[in-house]
């Protein structure tokens, strides 16, 4: 399913901003009828490895494990 970078930013829960972002990054958008548009597939799987990398995200992991952990 392709996306626009309205619908990408919703299938994902972040900013256009963000998938704009992602795009100067090297993620590959096509021109469709004059409108960039992304793969959902190619969409996830940069939001998948951007959120490995989020320190924050790190920390929740972290956490979550520690919690799991102390049962």
């Amino acid at each position: 399913m392709w996306l626009d970078y309205r619908q990408a930013a919703r299938r994902i829960e972040r900013s256009e901003s963000t998938i704009k972002r992602y795009r100067r990054d090297g993620m590959p958008m096509p021109l469709r009828d004059g409108r960039r548009v992304v793969h959902e597939d190619v969409l996830l799987s940069w939001y998948r490895e951007r959120l490995t990398a989020w320190p924050i995200h790190q920390q929740r992991l972290r956490v979550m494990r520690a919690r799991g952990a102390g049962r």
